[in-house]
């Protein structure tokens, strides 16, 4: 079995932005923006993309990942690059789905500024952990890791993101 530590690294900020969003709560029953319905539109969308976006996709990646998943970074024998299921979208679903988790959580409960702060911490965090990540599948697989990457965008699914293949 391989492992990165310092993929460890990445998640100190990403637990800070969780921290921050959950400790700055607005008042129980209040919105993010108090301008009547708007307010409430934000909670219904908070809803939303907690259940049927983060949630969908964090499930179908750990779904698709099988007995491969685990926490931290690592390549365990017989481990094979997943590259099907939200894989064939996107390099890294799960940190996908826990920003749309994070934001949920903002819309839901916490103020402006915290939920933008919590946000760009889980977004810097995310950022090593994937780098590290991506840099030990790419010592186990080389030039196959290095094709699919070229073919499928690190978070963000859409093509805007896509770079294209050499």
């Amino acid at each position: 079995m391989t492992r990165d530590q310092l993929a460890w690294a990445g998640f100190a900020p990403q637990a800070s932005g969780f921290g921050l969003v959950w400790s700055f709560r607005r008042p129980t029953g209040s919105a993010l923006v108090d301008v009547g319905l708007v307010g409430q539109w934000c909670i219904t969308v908070a809803v939303a993309i907690a259940a049927f976006g983060a949630a969908g996709i964090g499930a179908w990646a750990i779904r698709a990942l099988g007995r491969q998943f685990a926490v931290s970074a690592r390549v365990v024998d017989g481990h094979e690059l997943v590259t099907v299921g939200p894989y064939a979208h996107m390099r890294n679903p799960i940190y996908l789905a826990l920003a749309g988790l994070l934001v949920a959580t903002g819309l839901a409960l916490s103020r402006g500024a915290p939920l933008l702060l919590g946000l760009v911490l889980y977004l810097a965090g995310t950022h090593l952990r994937a780098r590290r990540k991506e840099r030990l599948l790419k010592k186990a697989y080389g030039v196959g890791y290095e094709t699919y990457a070229r073919r499928v965008p690190r978070l963000l699914p859409w093509p805007l993101w896509r770079r294209r293949a050499a």
